[in-house]
């Protein structure tokens, strides 16, 4: 989850394969039922009581920058609660080590000079529940080590289970090699765990299930819960170890793994899902209330099949309880489709929308939240609360509580452009689809750029439109005119269900947009500044 990564891997998803004039697949849409009109309710914007009860307002607390230390973690906190934060992923598992008292994990080296007794979990936990917080435990899944220094202790995985580490097509440990990745970021510079290994998986599981016994917590948070994203025109694929092979083999009747075969992705992408299953059961049969989540990449369906992980799966078989997409964008519109596609699967109140701080002044961060208060979100999270990240983070942690309960559409906050969000394709493979879309202010447009099509239907609700003119360049229609009433104001900030159709010639396609613009939502309250509170709590490690 280190800044740089996140952002080389962000931008290699997002800019892979070559260029096209052909719009690039989206990933697959809803297939419309009989009618093509079954509406899903979305929730109104809620009121500000709401939001204070109910909202997760979230932050990462990176292990090896703010969990080092008593005052690293007291500073940590103080900005995540200037900020009006009540939900903090702590960092206690970075690269195979433990940032809390293990018997599975070497105490991390970062914490070198530090006291003995020092226990950054245990710590968190007492200082963030005398200030309000919810702590879930962050643990890096997929990272073994982070150098190609080796780890000191003796114990640490690296060292006591080289074969629990990731292996290439060509039998060597998938570290970055510049003879055949010669672009920086598009191999990602770890050491990464041996998904297909058994022995590994038990042992990630046994992770989950250690800090759920002895930490009184309220969330368990998986990261890195994939393959790394290895997208180099001449780098191999990852995940050939001895048993990983013997494995798949022995499962499939001696077919022998291939790159870009969908077997041997499937089979990837499903020891994966051993873990997270796993893990979740795990912590359940301990604490059942406990929350188990993970991050994901926001370009859910490149990392489906570059990095063989699907969170929108593990939702839908109920082995998570939330999924935190990291929409790691500038571009609003890809914000938005990242949390349209977390949340087609399942109720939108199971997806954070995870936000990347340097990308974002206060003022556009409250944009992005809105828009995830009117898709029925469960909240948001924020990477990262902290100095490295946010140069000035002193005046921007309190500017991000006061825009966050601010109306956006105030001329000092809101964006006064169109927000045009390309929802779909459609061509001879699918012709047809129904989505459900969110009327922000009632201004709410159709627009279709048409290639080859002989004739377009539209539905706004069930109404017809009348047949659009296909054979311009560009087709717009008003969506506010066919809802039920067609009063603008009324319309705003309800759904509305749009029901698309196309045919035509042998390689027609059409590029389906919706155009709307930022909601004015009631102003919402600003909730009460933090009280401080010296108040001790009890242990937080269980003897």
């Amino acid at each position: 989850m280190t800044r740089a990564r996140v952002l080389a891997v962000a931008a290699a998803l997002a800019a892979c394969g070559p260029r096209m004039a052909r719009p690039p697949e989206l990933p697959p849409l809803p297939a419309p039922t009989d009618s093509g009109l079954a509406a899903v309710p979305v929730p109104p914007a809620p009121p500000s009581t709401w939001i204070e009860k109910h909202e997760m307002r979230a932050g990462w607390v990176v292990a090896w920058r703010q969990m080092t230390s008593t005052a690293a973690i007291d500073q940590a906190m103080s900005w995540s609660e200037s900020a009006g934060l009540n939900t903090l992923f702590v960092q206690v598992r970075a690269s195979g080590d433990a940032y809390y008292r293990s018997a599975l994990a070497p105490r991390a080296e970062a914490l070198a000079g530090q006291p003995e007794d020092f226990d950054p979990l245990a710590y968190a936990l007492e200082k963030g529940r005398a200030k309000g917080f919810k702590i879930h435990a962050w643990l890096n899944t997929g990272i073994i080590w982070r150098s190609t220094t080796p780890p000191v202790a003796a114990d640490h995985v690296f060292n006591a289970h080289p074969e629990w580490i990731l292996k290439d097509a060509t039998g060597k440990l998938a570290w970055p090699d510049p003879a055949t990745d010669p672009k920086p970021g598009y191999v990602e510079e770890h050491y990464w765990v041996n998904w297909g290994h058994p022995d590994l998986q038990r042992h990630l599981i046994d992770v989950a299930r250690e800090v759920a016994e002895r930490y009184d917590v309220d969330g368990v948070h998986l990261d890195f819960v994939r393959f790394p994203a290895r997208m180099g025109p001449r780098t191999p694929g990852v995940g050939y170890d001895e048993v990983s092979v013997a494995r798949f083999k022995e499962a499939t009747g001696g077919l022998e793994p291939r790159e870009h075969d969908r077997a041997w992705d499937e089979w990837r992408a499903d020891q994966i899902t051993e873990v997270v299953k796993g893990a979740y059961w795990a912590v359940k049969g301990l604490r059942p209330r406990v929350d188990v989540s993970a991050a994901a990449l926001g370009a859910w369906n490149l990392a489906a099949g570059r990095a063989f992980t699907s969170y929108r799966r593990w939702l839908h078989d109920g082995i998570l309880d939330f999924a935190v997409p990291m929409s790691y964008f500038k571009d609003p519109s890809w914000i938005w489709q990242s949390a349209l596609a977390a949340s087609e699967l399942s109720d939108p109140r199971r997806v954070v929308l995870g936000l990347f701080l340097p990308y974002h002044t206060p003022a556009a961060l409250a944009e992005q939240i809105r828009l995830g208060r009117d898709m029925g979100l469960r909240g948001w999270s924020l990477f990262s609360l902290d100095a490295v990240d946010v140069p000035g983070i002193d005046a921007y942690a309190p500017e991000v509580r006061r825009v966050a309960y601010t109306d956006p559409a105030d001329d000092r906050f809101a964006s006064r452009e169109p927000l045009w969000n390309r929802v779909g394709v459609l061509d001879e493979r699918r012709k047809s689809w129904t989505l459900r879309f969110y009327s922000r202010t009632g201004n709410s447009k159709l627009v279709v750029y048409p290639s080859g099509v002989t004739k377009f239907r539209a539905k706004i609700n069930g109404r017809p439109l009348p047949e659009l003119p296909v054979r311009e360049a560009v087709v717009q229609a008003d969506v506010t005119a066919y809802l039920e009433p067609s009063n603008r104001e009324v319309a705003a900030h309800h759904d509305f269900t749009l029901s698309v159709e196309a045919d035509g010639g042998p390689g027609f396609y059409a590029q389906v947009f919706v155009v709307d613009y930022y909601a004015r939502p009631a102003t919402l309250v600003a909730p009460p500044p933090p009280e401080t509170t010296d108040a001790p709590t009890p242990a937080a490690a269980r003897p």
